[in-house]
């Protein structure tokens, strides 16, 4: 079989604008309108041809130059719709706008969205699948989930004893063995009076923690483990930025060594991290 030229409209067909995956792991983005996001990043697309016509201010900043009614066109919607994405753009940091001058159409620089350690830790754990493992795959058959749910009422009420056995139970979904006293794992005074140094760690990054711990007990981490986790990142006398990022980022080696040695997930190697780095680092080690 002979290769095909490559043609103009196969170039043309593969054309796309990027959305930011920010815009749906942060709370500060995450309740802006879908035709916003989307504004955002046609606009955003758009910068070569800013490059291309020179608007480039003294600093060096990137802006463009459309008025409503062009807009209007790019984006297709109308002229009330345009004013709407832009003072929501606005509203959330993601665009700036300088007034040129009288009936002229003002400057507009679109911005690029605050990413976080906490956007990081999100965003790794959907493309990874951190909380989906291979045996729950397995155990959840298509054809019985798809039965269950076309069951109309008048069919519930004449269950199949053999079909009964699908009826979830709490007990099934979470550990009965669970209780506040044993989630309550985080020591206050432990963590002010620790050798380590992070700055801004408040009343607020506390409870995160407590939070934080509650996710990885019931991902399948013991109390104990989780534990000792806490003692060795409190017992290094190191400087951390982000005191919530590196710890859970601690727990979230921890759980994959977890799972990888009761063969829940295949080895993964980090090599072009130091040996030093929090991902290549055994917590479970005795």
């Amino acid at each position: 079989m002979n290769a095909e030229r490559r043609n103009i409209k196969n170039i043309f067909k593969m054309k796309h604008v990027q959305i930011p995956k920010v815009f749906f792991t942060n709370d500060k983005y995450m309740n802006m309108k879908n035709d916003t996001k989307i504004a955002w990043s046609i606009l955003s697309d758009r910068s070569n041809l800013s490059l291309k016509n020179n608007w480039i201010d003294e600093k060096g900043d990137i802006y463009f130059i459309f008025s409503n009614k062009e807009l209007k066109k790019i984006l297709n919607c109308s002229e009330p719709k345009v004013i709407s994405i832009k003072n929501e753009l606005l509203e959330h940091g993601l665009l700036d706008q300088e007034r040129v001058g009288m009936n002229k159409p003002n400057k507009l620089y679109i911005k690029d969205p605050i990413v976080t350690d906490d956007d990081i830790y999100k965003i790794q754990e959907q493309e990874e699948g951190l909380d989906i493992y291979p045996e729950q795959k397995q155990d959840s058959n298509p054809d019985e989930t798809r039965n269950l749910k076309n069951l109309s009422t008048g069919t519930k009420k004449t269950l199949a004893p053999e079909l009964k056995k699908f009826k979830p139970s709490n007990t099934e979904l979470i550990n009965p063995e669970f209780n506040n006293t044993e989630l309550n794992i985080v020591n206050k005074k432990q963590v002010n009076n620790s050798n380590l140094e992070y700055d801004n760690q408040s009343s607020e990054d506390q409870s995160k923690v407590y939070e934080i711990e509650k996710q990885y007990m019931k991902k399948g981490l013991s109390k104990e483990v989780i534990q000792r986790v806490k003692e060795e990142v409190d017992s290094n006398r190191v400087k951390i930025d982000n005191y919530i990022a590196y710890y859970r980022s601690c727990l979230d080696n921890t759980l994959y060594k977890h799972n990888l040695k009761h063969g829940k997930i295949e080895g993964k190697k980090y090599n072009h991290l130091p040996s030093t780095h929090p991902l290549n680092m055994n917590w479970l080690q005795e």
